[in-house]
């Protein structure tokens, strides 16, 4: 299996299962932004680079989860109308700590 969404499927069930206490969009956007890799990888022949390479790796992955957190948490104001209209949040004041917790796959 070269290009999987397989880390979409725990973040769906655990991003509703802690609905209230995380962010979901952030957690399924760092969950997704993972796999972007290898379909870069795939989509433009990068025979010398690993197909699951630096950004599987534990520390880039937590490096890019908090990354992802924290512009999540900087463009809240923009988006907040359009997840609750998603209903991807409820209607809680997440923290900061919420979204950083959110992030890290």
């Amino acid at each position: 299996m070269p290009f999987t969404l397989l880390h979409l499927g725990p973040a769906l069930i655990l991003g509703y299962l802690l609905r209230f206490r995380v962010h979901w969009p952030t957690l399924i956007i760092a969950s997704v932004i993972i796999d972007l890799e290898p379909l870069a990888v795939i989509l433009l022949n990068l025979s010398d680079y690993p197909r699951h390479g630096y950004l599987h790796t534990f520390a880039s992955a937590i490096f890019l989860g908090c990354l992802v957190g924290v512009v999540m948490w900087l463009i809240r104001d923009y988006f907040s109308k359009l997840f609750n209209l998603l209903a991807l949040t409820e209607s809680v004041s997440y923290s900061f700590g919420g979204y950083l917790t959110s992030s890290p796959p």
